[in-house]
């Protein structure tokens, strides 16, 4: 699923978002309400078309399931994190464990935050305008 909306500088621009999840109907929703939220969004279900679609478009945002079919959510982030690339993606680890352990796994692959599921969506927009908001400080400065 691909949606690449025209991309302004101002307040409110769009984020370039990438929701990686394997459960369907999970997938649908989330991306459906992001591009509510104005965000150009693509996704993708096992971390095998997770990682060349990370690699092949540059993305704010990752939002990246840990339980993934093929190799996982933390071996995505690894590898993102190893690629030579210019463009560094904020990776959010969304996952149903919420122990600390589980916390410093995804932060020490690469993970810059952590949602456990079932994620709230209010929270997920807050740190995705958040996140808007640094790239625009970014950019200007």
């Amino acid at each position: 699923m691909s949606d690449r909306g025209a991309r302004g500088d101002g307040p409110g621009a769009p984020l370039r978002v990438l929701v990686v999840e394997d459960d369907a109907d999970l997938s649908e929703m989330t991306v459906e309400l992001l591009r509510l939220f104005g965000h150009a969004v693509e996704s993708a279900t096992d971390g095998p078309g997770a990682l060349a679609a990370a690699l092949r478009d540059d993305f704010d945002v990752v939002l990246l399931d840990l339980s993934l079919p093929g190799f996982s959510g933390l071996a995505v982030a690894r590898s993102l994190r190893a690629a030579p690339r210019g463009a560094r993606p904020y990776i959010v680890a969304m996952s149903g464990y919420s122990r600390e352990e589980d916390v410093a796994r995804a932060t020490a692959a690469g993970c810059d935050a952590y949602l456990v599921k079932p994620v709230e969506f209010d929270r997920l927009e807050r740190l995705l305008a958040a996140r808007r908001d640094a790239a625009q400080a970014d950019r200007a400065g």
